[in-house]
């Protein structure tokens, strides 16, 4: 039987403890697709949910890329501009 935790879990890249392997157990048992909303950063602790993510960069790649061609990006301003 697993023990229960007391705090949900948590991750922060850049305030981790010096042992951070128990997070990253933790994360990897109870959030494998972890939202820090502060910070704006997903964290991945598995390998079975990496496939989904890279299926998902490829297809915003290929939109991205028919936009440009639509409208090539030196004649956009200001954020459209990415």
């Amino acid at each position: 039987m697993t023990p229960t935790r007391s705090q949900p879990v948590f991750y922060d890249p850049l305030t981790l403890p010096l042992d951070p392997y128990p997070v990253y157990a933790a994360l990897r048992d109870e959030a494998p697709v972890f939202h820090n909303a502060e910070r704006d950063v997903w964290a991945l602790s598995r390998f079975a949910e990496l496939p989904a993510v890279c299926d998902w960069q490829a297809a915003r790649a290929r939109e991205q890329f028919a936009a440009w061609q639509r409208e090539p990006p030196a004649r956009l301003d200001g954020a459209a501009h990415l």
